[in-house]
């Protein structure tokens, strides 16, 4: 339908929600009946149909609401914790690359959803994902509360969906062919992956001094977040000479301290590695290996598969992974007595009886 803007228009209500409404366009008589929200919006340049937009609102795109709104004066005090002022911040500006000319009264849920599949495609880590479609839905219900539109139709962003991988793991030399065509930003901390079984924030957070008398200490990754209060313990010589080789492959940062680490721009600053980096670094090496059907979080699986090869403790096991699912424990330990031990990342030959 036309939009009458410009147009001489009469309108007559009919009841309390819906009104007749008739114009001229193009020489012709136009008369048309519907809501009376869906007027206001038609004639602020929104949509002849169900409208979201509040009755008396001026349309809004997301970026202005963002600039104008949400940022300077909501989301600050909104936070629980005041340091995540700039995250939400990051989270806004990635969202206005995407959604920022869209008027807020018309994103819907399939606009987020269509930006997750885009962003899948783009290799970033579900974590990452979840926060955006998290930080979306937080600044539509303000745009509610505030009275811009009339709900927030952004659902909650419980989990992504993904099916069973525990039958997805990688053999050794299928862990050396990926290795081998990982860009050398990231191929150590692939290894250091397979080798410790941490989630990827887990070993992004590792730091100089979480290795010391002997064992290597992973923090136990809470609510999205790795918290250093809870730290898993590893015991280095167990992990075997490997991992101990890649120990002295790795160099801390002077001043972060971080063994994965990313230079800034500005001279004598780092920080951390982020996730969103890794996992693209890693989509690229592992379609350089033909293994396209790996994501990064299958390489946890592989060191429990590994590990459950010459690992027979149930309580070791779940320790070293930090896991509270028994259930999860079992199918590893059942997955792995078909194979030999030998064929695990983790294998030490015997040493001869003469040689002792």
């Amino acid at each position: 339908m036309p939009k009458p803007k410009g147009y001489p228009l009469k309108a007559i209500r009919l009841s309390r929600d819906l009104v007749r409404f008739e114009f001229r366009y193009d020489g012709k008589q136009i008369r048309r009946e519907c809501r009376m929200d869906a007027l206001v919006a038609l004639l602020m340049g929104g949509e002849a149909e169900e409208t979201n937009l509040a009755f008396g609102a001026e349309p809004i795109t997301l970026k202005d609401f963002v600039d104008r709104k949400y940022l300077p004066f909501s989301a600050k005090p909104r936070l629980k914790n005041p340091v995540s002022y700039t995250g939400e911040f990051n989270l806004a500006k990635a969202l206005c690359k995407d959604l920022g000319s869209r008027y807020l009264h018309e994103i819907r849920a399939k606009d987020a959803e269509a930006c997750k599949e885009r962003w899948l495609k783009e290799a970033l880590v579900n974590s990452t994902i979840k926060k955006r479609l998290n930080g979306l839905r937080r600044i539509m219900a303000y745009a509610e509360s505030v009275g811009l539109i009339k709900a927030n139709l952004i659902r909650p962003v419980l989990g992504l969906p993904v099916g069973d991988r525990s039958d997805i793991w990688l053999k050794l030399p299928e862990i050396d062919h990926l290795i081998s065509k990982c860009d050398p930003s990231i191929k150590h901390l692939v290894e250091y992956l397979v080798l410790t079984g941490a989630r990827v924030n887990e070993a992004l957070d590792f730091r100089l001094g979480d290795v010391r008398n002997g064992k290597l200490y992973v923090p136990t990754q809470k609510q999205g977040r790795a918290a250093r209060e809870r730290m898993r313990e590893l015991d280095v010589a167990s992990l075997g000479p490997r991992f101990a080789d890649l120990l002295t492959r790795l160099k801390p940062h002077p001043l972060s301290g971080f063994y994965f680490h990313a230079t800034l721009r500005e001279p004598n600053k780092s920080t951390a590695m982020s996730d969103s980096y890794a996992g693209r670094r890693f989509t690229e090496a592992r379609n350089a290996a033909g293994l396209d059907h790996i994501h990064m979080h299958d390489l946890r699986g592989t060191f429990a598969v590994h590990r459950a090869m010459v690992v027979t403790n149930f309580r070791q096991l779940q320790a070293e992974l930090g896991h509270s699912n028994p259930a999860s424990m079992q199918a590893y330990l059942d997955r792995a007595r078909q194979f030999d031990p030998k064929e695990s990342i983790f294998y030490v030959p015997p040493v001869p009886a003469e040689s002792k």
